[in-house]
């Protein structure tokens, strides 16, 4: 847990030094944050896909960092699915809504489903 919340700490330390953690582009919002297993440690190499509700349909994929760290710079505003998947199997999956103009910061735990 704590692991957990040394790494939280640091990405939004991170986060406000890091041009890549600006505002989105008006209308738009920005989602990022980092993928741990339950010990806090970083997984990096998973498969982050992004799911549009109520289509499902997959908008956005992206691979975690070495560090377990992740960005969707622009998105729509609107209902998702964020799901994660290691070795071909679903570790995380996550409902969550994003707002135009927003910066979501959201660690994504692996056993979330």
């Amino acid at each position: 847990m704590r692991n957990l919340i040394m790494l939280s700490l640091l990405v939004i330390i991170i986060a406000g030094c890091s041009n890549s953690i600006d505002m989105p582009s008006a209308g738009t919002a920005r989602l990022y944050g980092a993928v741990l297993d339950r010990e806090g440690n970083s997984l990096g190499g998973v498969k982050i896909d992004l799911i549009q509700l109520p289509q499902y349909t997959v908008v956005n994929e992206v691979i975690a960092r070495p560090n377990g760290d992740y960005i969707f710079p622009q998105l729509q505003p609107g209902s998702y699915i964020i799901r994660v998947i290691k070795n071909s199997t679903v570790i995380i999956e996550e409902n969550l809504t994003i707002y135009a103009n927003q910066v979501v910061l959201k660690n994504l735990i692996e056993g979330n489903i």
